[in-house]
């Protein structure tokens, strides 16, 4: 499963049709497809949010994730991610370890601090505020820096099950943290005229979803691996770059003059990604591209925007359009290609009119009232200033100065 953050469907069908997105369009061409509704419903569901509604198939208010951050009660006012431990309802991955399936995933939102399964997990950890940053600079002027999930050299972070695993990675990520502006403007050549905001910003995720391609790849070549899944990030923000806000009530944007082509830029580097992705598996593997909501022209924290959802593999229909999808189906979906009791607590519904009779022959269609065990766990004691250091490190090497002022990037140079 290979989450594409805010993918939507009207610009990738757009693209799609002007042969600019190869690699996500084989998946289109040789499975079933449609759009995927989100969820705005409740709490103007942030991001994260509707990524675990993805991984879970219930809705913000059961599984637990409400907003994007928790805030530490104390003078700091320090805000840190939502964790692992704080889901009501257990993720697709938990399921299918506690099936005996062993997982890989990479990426995904709420999954640190990473906790043990069948498998590898590779959390990534989101950076909002804390004593340490400029506010101004990250909140209230729209620099989004630091603000997509990221995972970090450290091996002291939680990041990942087993903790060993880190050292696998770590070259992996000082590798892409080390990317030259030549690398970054080869990707994203609209990025050349822009101003330091939009640069870094696009940089923090390209770097982002360079760890995230390294790390997955290994895991997909690994036949012991019985599920994937991992979240390419960046169109969302290449989206906010490519817009100017000029009113939030009503909420109004117009394409910025110089960026708007930085959104094409960036589909298209994710479908690079994605190619690398698929590279390491045979055509019978069931892949599934999901995004958790669209970007296209409105406010996507209030208003529900069709996502993309595409799959394909043995078993599943060629060329067939889905319809009526939502964010709530993929969970169950995903326990029905596992041949797993589907609970009846879920709102969505099996995909099943993707698949071919015999496939669907081959399932035994179960049920199960529930996966869910009662209550989470609780917030975990952790200091979540552990992690400023490492942020502030990554921020140096990517070329945004200390303090939350940005330099240059220097257009010529092929530096970090």
């Amino acid at each position: 499963m290979i989450g594409l953050d805010a993918a939507d469907w009207r610009v990738t069908r757009s693209q799609l049709r002007r042969g600019k997105l190869p690699q996500i369009g084989s998946v289109f061409r040789a499975g079933a497809f449609g759009p995927l509704r989100s969820d705005a419903s409740e709490s103007q569901n942030p991001a994260g949010a509707q990524w675990m509604t993805v991984a879970t198939g219930h809705a913000p208010a059961v599984h637990g994730v409400l907003s994007d951050y928790v805030k530490r009660i104390d003078s700091t006012g320090y805000r840190g991610p939502q964790q692992s431990t704080m889901l009501r309802v257990p993720p697709i991955w938990r399921v299918l370890s506690d099936h005996g399936v062993r997982v890989g995933i990479v990426g995904w939102p709420v999954t640190w601090p990473a906790l043990p399964l069948r498998g590898v997990v590779v959390a990534p950890y989101t950076k909002f505020r804390s004593p340490g940053f400029n506010s101004r600079r990250t909140l209230l002027e729209s620099l989004q820096l630091t603000r997509t999930g990221s995972i970090y050299a450290g091996a002291d972070l939680r990041q990942t099950h087993p903790d060993a695993y880190y050292r696998e990675i770590e070259a992996d990520i000082r590798e892409a943290e080390s990317t030259g502006d030549a690398q970054l403007h080869a990707d994203l050549p609209t990025l050349t005229p822009a101003g330091p905001d939009a640069y870094y910003d696009l940089k923090w995720n390209y770097v982002t979803n360079q760890i995230v391609t390294a790390v997955a790849v290994p895991l997909l070549a690994d036949a012991s691996f019985d599920f994937i899944a991992l979240v390419q990030y960046g169109i969302d923000v290449a989206f906010h770059r490519a817009h100017e806000l000029k009113s939030v009530d009503p909420y109004e944007i117009e394409r910025h003059p110089e960026l708007f082509g930085v959104m094409a830029d960036y589909y298209r580097y994710v479908d690079r990604s994605v190619g690398r992705l698929l590279d390491e598996l045979s055509d019978d593997t069931i892949v599934m591209l999901v995004s958790e909501h669209g970007t296209g022209g409105g406010r996507h924290s209030l208003q529900s925007l069709d996502g993309v959802l595409a799959i394909r593999g043995a078993g599943v229909k060629s060329r067939f359009r889905i319809e009526g999808a939502s964010i709530f189906d993929v969970f169950p979906t995903l326990l029905y290609i596992y041949d797993l009791p589907i609970p009846r607590d879920l709102p969505g519904r099996v995909l099943i009119e993707a698949f071919t009779d015999g496939f669907r022959a081959a399932r035994s269609q179960r049920v199960t009232n529930s996966y869910s065990r009662g209550e989470p766990a609780g917030p975990s004691d952790v200091d979540f200033s552990a992690f400023d250091a490492h942020i502030s490190e990554r921020l140096r090497q990517i070329g945004f100065a200390d303090g939350g002022q940005a330099h240059d990037p220097g257009w010529s140079q092929d530096s970090p």
